[in-house]
This record gives structure tokens, C-alpha cells and sequence, in this order.
């Protein structure tokens, strides 16, 4: 996987502001979001069958958003065009297949679920994430990113994972 080999060069960096120093890890981050759509099997009935494939950032990370809608504005997953959505309370909250939530929402991620109620991946950077329910959590080591996964966790949201993609991450329960 082409990322894992970009993510050893690029030191760790902080969700932030977009008049801050350059974010390279929010970079990252979108291009792990977007390769996830390839690695992840979501079931065919489920209430998020749109037109548009949306990824959902929770919290705030003006980083992110930025670098997923640059993405979204040149990829596609299968035939439908991704829609970034960023949101700030549980209240707001919309279905997406991919949810990024910012550190400081981490604890919201049981109440996010059962509001939405649909199969939605995860994804967080914050310590104890999977504990709280994420299917990927990112983690630094040595100054470089990294991933951990839980197919517990995955089962429970009728989620499948690749082998490919377990065989790049630590896979923890």
C-alpha cells in the first residue's frame, strides 16, 4: 500500500486550524479515508444506498475537510461521487459511510451510533477510540503514522474488513 510508504517520511502533526502551519497528516489522513472505500465492504441493503458516497468528519479539523473535499473533487467510489460533510454535535449528524472523528468527540462515539443507526466505519486518532467503538483508530509510533483495527468491532457494525487491509494494521479487540 503506496501510503504506508509516504506516512514513514512525513512527521506527526496536530488537527488544526487551516492559518496554522501546514497539516501533512491531514493529507494523509484523506488518502487513508479514501483507500478505505476499497477495503471495506459495506452491506448492499443498507439505508445509506444515495447517490453520493459521504464522508463525514465529526468534529473540528478544518484540515481534513479541506483535504477530503480536494479529493472528493477528482474521485469517485465506484460510480458515486464522494460528499464530504462536516458536523459538530450529535444533533447535526447525518448518515455517512465513513465518519472521521476529531479527538475531542471521541466520547460521542456510542451516542453517534445509535443515533444514526446505520453501518458506518469509525475512524479516529484518539487513544482508546476502539474501546469506545471505532473500527480504526490512527496512532503515531516513532513519529510515523499508523493504524490499528478492531474486526470486533467491524462484525458489530456489519462492516468487512480486507485481509489486505488487517495484513498493514495492528488488529486489536
Amino acid at each position: 500500500m503506496v501510503i504506508l510508504l509516504l506516512t514513514n517520511s512525513i512527521p506527526m502533526a496536530t488537527p488544526g486550524r487551516l492559518d496554522g502551519p501546514p497539516d501533512p497528516n491531514a493529507k494523509i489522513k484523506a488518502l487513508f479515508l479514501y483507500n478505505f472505500t476499497k477495503y471495506v465492504e459495506w452491506p448492499a441493503a443498507t439505508a445509506l444506498m444515495t447517490p453520493s458516497f459521504r464522508i463525514g468528519v465529526y468534529g473540528e479539523y478544518p484540515n481534513l475537510v479541506k483535504e477530503l473535499n480536494n479529493m472528493a473533487a477528482t474521485k469517485k467510489h465506484k460510480d458515486q461521487p464522494f460528499k464530504i460533510i462536516n458536523f459538530f454535535s450529535i444533533e447535526d449528524a447525518v448518515p455517512c459511510h465513513i465518519i472521521y472523528i476529531a479527538p475531542e468527540k471521541t466520547d460521542d462515539i456510542t451516542a453517534l451510533k445509535r443515533k444514526l443507526d446505520v453501518p458506518i466505519l469509525i475512524v479516529s486518532d484518539e487513544i482508546g477510540a476502539i474501546n469506545k467503538g471505532a473500527v480504526i483508530n490512527f496512532f503515531y509510533e516513532s513519529s510515523k503514522q499508523r493504524m490499528e483495527i478492531s474486526p470486533a468491532n467491524a462484525e458489530k457494525d456489519n462492516l468487512k474488513v480486507s485481509s489486505q487491509l488487517l495484513g498493514v494494521s495492528k488488529v486489536v479487540n
